[in-house]
C-alpha cells in the first residue's frame, strides 16, 4: 500500500492534471469514463495519455460493464474508480 501511495504522491507532484483526474474519480466513483473525462476538462488526448498513467500506476482502474437493459446491456460501458486499497488516503491529497 505504501508503494501506491508513493507513486500517487509522485504524480500529483508532476502535474496539476494528474490531480484533476483522480480528484474527478474520487468524487464521482463508478461515474462512466466519459463523464470523468468530461468533468476534468482536459482535452481527450491529454486525459488519455494521464488516465492510462494513473491505471498503469494501478492508482485508478477503469472496469467493464454492461448496461442493466436488454438493450443496453449489448454495449460495453467503462467506469472508474479509485484503488479501493487507498481511496481513505486518496481523500487526503484531492482535497
Amino acid at each position: 500500500m505504501n508503494e501506491l501511495l508513493e507513486k500517487l504522491k509522485s504524480r500529483l507532484a508532476e502535474s496539476d492534471d494528474y490531480k484533476k483526474i483522480v480528484a474527478a474519480v474520487y468524487d464521482n466513483p463508478y461515474a462512466e469514463r466519459k463523464v470523468i473525462a468530461q468533468a476534468t476538462g482536459l482535452p481527450e488526448e491529454a486525459f488519455e495519455k494521464l488516465s492510462a498513467d494513473l491505471e498503469e500506476d494501478m492508482i485508478v482502474l477503469t472496469l467493464a460493464t454492461t448496461g442493466a437493459s436488454n438493450l443496453e446491456s449489448r454495449v460495453t460501458r467503462k467506469i472508474m474508480l479509485v484503488n479501493p486499497d487507498i481511496e481513505t488516503e486518496i481523500g487526503n491529497y484531492v482535497e
